[in-house]
């Protein structure tokens, strides 16, 4: 399954979402943030793992 993005590349696969960011450096601004929000108590994806260009993220389902 294939999400709507308008920079990246964002997929379902199996049980997580995976994120292809066509920057390097945005794709580490978003790993920052969701750390942070997570530390913070907020209820966001877990990142399962940050390579390159590329997040793994906790697939959380919703409308």
């Amino acid at each position: 399954m294939r999400f709507f993005s308008r920079k990246n590349l964002v997929t379902l696969e199996g049980d997580h979402v995976v994120k292809r960011h066509q920057d390097a450096e945005m794709c580490l601004r978003e790993a920052q943030a969701l750390e942070f929000l997570h530390g913070a108590g907020l209820a966001v994806p877990a990142i399962l793992s940050a390579e390159d260009h590329c997040l793994t993220l906790e697939y959380i389902p919703g409308d």
